[in-house]
C-alpha cells in the first residue's frame, strides 16, 4: 500500500490528491502523484518536482505569464525587479518568503500584470530597487518607490 504523505498538501496551484499507482520498474523517488490545479485541470507530478517546487501548477502558471510577455522588457532590469518582488510574496519556497509573504506582504492585483506595473511605477533607474515606503505595507501604488541603497537600509524594519 503507497504511503499517503503528500495527500492533501499544496504545491503552488496544485493539491496532491492521490499517489499513482506504481509500475514495477519506477523507484521510489519517481512516483507520481495526481494533482488539482485551482485552474481546475488535473496533472500527474512526480515527487521530486513537487518537492522541489519545479512543478506549482499544471501549466496555466506559465500559459499566463507567456501570454502576458508582449512588452519586450522579459529580459530588462526592471522585469526582473517586477519578477522578484512577486516570487518573495508568492512562492513559499524562496528563502526570504517568511520576510515577504510569509508575513502578509502581498502585490496588489494590478501589478501582477507587468505593463500596469511598468505604467505606475516607470523604468527602473540604475543603482535603484523597488522598496516599500511603508515596510509593513503592500508593493501597490502609492507605498512603492525606486530607491537607492542606503535608503532602503535606512527603510528597514525591526525584526
Amino acid at each position: 500500500m503507497p504511503k499517503p504523505y503528500l495527500n492533501g498538501q499544496r504545491f503552488g496551484r496544485l493539491v496532491v490528491l492521490e499517489r499513482v499507482p506504481r509500475e514495477m520498474w519506477q523507484r521510489e523517488k519517481d512516483a507520481e502523484w495526481l494533482c488539482g490545479c485551482d485552474c481546475g485541470k488535473l496533472v500527474h507530478v512526480k515527487t521530486g518536482h513537487l518537492n522541489n517546487g519545479n512543478t506549482q501548477s499544471c501549466g496555466c502558471f506559465h500559459r499566463e505569464v507567456v501570454s502576458q510577455v508582449r512588452h519586450g522588457h522579459t529580459r530588462s532590469s526592471t522585469y526582473v525587479c517586477w519578477a522578484n518582488m512577486i516570487q518573495r510574496c508568492r512562492n513559499s519556497r524562496r528563502l526570504d518568503y517568511p520576510n515577504y509573504g510569509g508575513r502578509g506582504i502581498i502585490v496588489c492585483d494590478e501589478w501582477l500584470d507587468f505593463e500596469n506595473f511598468l505604467a505606475d511605477m516607470g523604468e527602473k533607474p540604475q543603482h535603484m530597487s523597488i522598496d516599500r515606503i511603508d515596510n509593513d505595507g503592500n508593493y501597490e501604488p502609492g507605498n512603492c518607490r525606486w530607491a537607492t541603497a542606503g535608503q532602503q537600509r535606512a527603510n528597514r524594519r525591526d525584526a
